[in-house]
């Protein structure tokens, strides 16, 4: 929803899942992204993705995969919270 955009909800369920994981001693997961707006943020907070499928939904649009240590994921979201 646009209007709930930008307020922190995205990071706040992500930490809550990502702390769940920790809890879990589960140390990794993947996330991924067909989504351009998201992508784009997901670069700025977590570098580089893992792996690009170029032109995977069509010309131009790739999906992307990032591989993530929970507890480097916990320590990106936690900044962006607070």
């Amino acid at each position: 929803m646009p209007d709930a955009q930008g307020q922190g909800i995205g990071s706040a369920l992500i930490l809550a899942l990502v702390t769940e994981l920790q809890r879990l001693g589960i140390q990794q997961f993947c996330l991924d992204s067909g989504y351009q707006i998201a992508q784009k943020k997901w670069q700025r907070k977590f570098g580089e993705p893992y792996v690009v499928a170029k032109n995977y939904w069509g010309e131009g649009t790739d999906h992307m995969v990032w591989l993530c240590e929970v507890q480097d994921f916990i320590e990106v979201v936690q900044k962006a919270c607070f």
